[in-house]
């Protein structure tokens, strides 16, 4: 991302969505990241949003070793029946 990008409120700009999320994902510059850090913890709104993106950030997280998981088990038990397999071959 490049530059600021923030949306005009009443009481002082604000990051916009994207830069909260990527925030949220490590992936702001070091500018940008310390806006942010500087930003949020005293607004309530932002603060909330940046939570609620982290919150996500960890969901999709826990997914996708969730889903590793299962690859490596449907893997391991594929192996399992395919040597088992082999090994009925084996004794015909």
């Amino acid at each position: 991302m490049t530059g600021d990008r923030t949306v005009p409120h009443p009481d002082g700009d604000h990051p916009d969505a994207d830069v909260l999320a990527a925030a949220a994902a490590g992936t702001l510059d070091e500018h940008q990241r310390r806006a942010v850090d500087e930003h949020a913890p005293g607004c309530l709104r932002c603060a909330a949003e940046l939570a609620e993106w982290r919150r996500f950030g960890e969901a999709v997280r826990r997914a996708e070793d969730y889903d590793a998981k299962i690859g490596s088990r449907r893997a391991a038990i594929s192996r399992l029946q395919q040597r088992l397999s082999d090994l009925g071959r084996r004794g015909d």
